[in-house]
């Protein structure tokens, strides 16, 4: 009989344990704290990082500006990456990550739309013109 209760006490212990964890995992504010790199192509396809917290495992869905990004996929808590979608140049936009269960988070103006050869055009030097 002692061991039956000592048994069903760890098992009660190891169920509430198991619950507090679930729900301390799912009570974690979802936060978006940064994005790497900060600027990518407008016709997209840039992998990017994004840092954060309470990133939980269930489904997900990022967004630059209006527009989903693709191959999204959840590192850890604290970490998810994925494309960029197609942008209009010079476009700085939003980046939100939308769970699931509905939770979301949105940092403001994170990402920029570039064009990489019109970027590397204005540094070209140029030869002055004779006069």
């Amino acid at each position: 009989m002692t061991r039956l209760v000592a048994s069903l006490s760890l098992i009660g212990l190891t169920l509430a344990f198991g619950l507090c964890l679930t729900a301390c995992e799912e009570s974690k504010t979802l936060t978006v704290t940064g994005i790497e790199p900060k600027n990518g192509k407008y016709l997209g396809g840039d992998r990017v990082h994004i840092e954060g917290s309470g990133f939980s495992t269930q489904g997900f869905t990022v967004y630059f500006g209006k527009k989903k990004a693709s191959n999204c996929l959840r590192e850890s808590t604290v970490a998810l990456v994925c494309d960029t979608p197609a942008g209009v140049k010079d476009d700085q936009v939003d980046v939100q990550v939308v769970f699931d269960d509905s939770k979301e988070a949105t940092l403001k103006k994170a990402f920029k739309y570039i064009d990489p050869i019109g970027e590397g055009a204005s540094q070209v030097p140029t030869v002055p013109k004779p006069q």
